[in-house]
């Protein structure tokens, strides 16, 4: 399934910086294990008993989606369980992963809805970053208004 995989030169995965936009903060996502719905390894075509997933990279911008896995090779690197992967992160500083871009033109959302049961991403505005909200009121919006 993964003729096509081409090496590249190693780079580190950048995970976002306060400075990259207006907003930053943390993700969290359980995998969706009801019938019916779909595994991220086939979806991305991949083998469990050969990689495994240690990234995911979910980007929405000006109505595009971009969704893509990162992982890990576990027969190339000798990895077969977690001690192995501690000892392969401490001896290269880095654990070595291959990026596979999904193909997914149904939006995020329904990314979401057929990978995991529940899926937060928690933001801030970046003037923010460090210090903690504290809520102290609550209002639900009935309905949004209308866009200038």
């Amino acid at each position: 399934m993964n003729d096509d995989l081409r090496p590249t030169d190693p780079s580190s995965y950048r995970q976002p910086a306060p400075t990259d936009k207006d907003w930053s903060g943390t993700a969290a996502a359980d995998y969706n294990l009801n019938v019916g719905t779909r595994d991220l390894y086939a979806t991305a075509g991949l083998d469990r008993k050969q990689w495994t997933i240690l990234g995911i990279d979910v980007n929405s911008y000006y109505g595009h989606s971009d969704i893509s896995v990162y992982a890990l090779d576990r027969g190339l690197f000798g990895v077969d369980d977690h001690e192995a992967l501690k000892k392969l992160t401490e001896s290269n500083d880095s654990v070595p992963v291959t990026r596979f871009h999904i193909p997914w033109e149904s939006g995020i959302d329904a990314f979401v809805d057929e990978h995991f049961k529940s899926f937060n991403v928690y933001l801030t505005t970046n003037s923010m970053v460090g210090m903690k909200l504290q809520v102290t009121g609550e209002k639900e919006i009935k309905e949004l208004p209308d866009a200038e």
